[in-house]
């Protein structure tokens, strides 16, 4: 089976998503989908953000410009779910370390 199957079986049974996206890489297509089909499932979604160490040691980033990478990457995940939030009521939900829905790994 393939991976998208398996994780919406999961979803399906489950209260929450854990997004788990790789601090270089940045959200992928794969990220997307697993965010809509969230959305579709209506499931909050909790997004940590991994393998901040190769922000610094990989690509050798100042920790300003990681920082800006962060916040790049957690708003780049917010306009995904703002594009899918389609035929919702409500406002879309928003991921933000403020209100305990973004963490680092």
């Amino acid at each position: 089976p393939a991976f998208s199957d398996e994780a919406t079986a999961g979803m399906r049974a489950s209260d929450g998503v854990v997004l788990v996206i790789d601090a270089v890489e940045g959200v992928m297509m794969q990220t997307e989908k697993m965010i809509q089909m969230a959305l579709l499932e209506k499931l909050p979604i909790v997004l940590v953000i991994n393998k901040m160490d190769r922000l610094i040691l990989e690509l050798k980033l100042p920790q300003a410009d990681a920082y800006y990478k962060l916040v790049h990457t957690i708003e780049e995940v917010n306009n995904v779910i703002f594009q899918n939030w389609t035929g919702q009521v409500g406002s879309p939900p928003r991921l933000s370390p403020d209100l305990g829905n973004v963490c680092f790994a």
